[in-house]
């Protein structure tokens, strides 16, 4: 009987794998001198909704602290910080997207939503039905914030608090 649980335990997990969350593989190549992380980032985003979907929207966090006009920004201003108003560029941090291709290496028209420079949306060649996946790769280079805004970032002693 124990045996014949385990088996239905193993389905269960192999069926709730099937039908999980996207996949996502990154590889990076950090250079410390710079503050650098080169990442080649694969996704495979599974259609769970009941759209067609021709669009899809990335996160990218890095790019909150690009200028003094990004919604993250105002939100220091807010909380009266004036550390990041005055910081050098260089001590920001951004994001530097070289490409973003399909499998067959297409490449991917994106932008940055106005308002929401840490928003990408991406123009996708072959629309998704509800249940297929969509495969994307990923070339970017990300410069890493000083720690002082968020903790989080490269310290003073050149560590990186990712």
């Amino acid at each position: 009987m124990k045996q014949r649980n385990l088996y239905l335990f193993v389905l269960i997990l192999t069926c709730f794998n099937s039908i999980s969350q996207n996949k996502i593989e990154i590889k990076a190549v950090f250079n410390i001198p710079t503050k650098q992380i080169q990442i080649n980032q694969f996704i495979a985003y599974t259609n769970h909704s009941n759209d067609t979907l021709k669009i899809i929207y990335l996160n990218d966090w890095s790019n909150s602290y690009a200028t003094k006009t990004t919604p993250l920004a105002r939100r220091f201003s807010e909380e009266y910080s004036t550390k990041f108003h005055f910081a050098k560029n260089e001590d920001r941090g951004f994001t530097s997207i070289s490409s973003i291709r399909d499998t067959d290496h297409n490449t991917i028209a994106f932008n940055r939503l106005d308002f929401h420079p840490d928003v990408i949306e991406v123009h996708l060649l072959n629309p998704i039905n509800p249940g297929e996946t969509y495969r994307l790769n990923l070339n970017y280079k990300v410069q890493l914030p000083s720690n002082t805004f968020t903790r989080y970032g490269v310290t003073k002693l050149q560590d990186f608090d990712l």
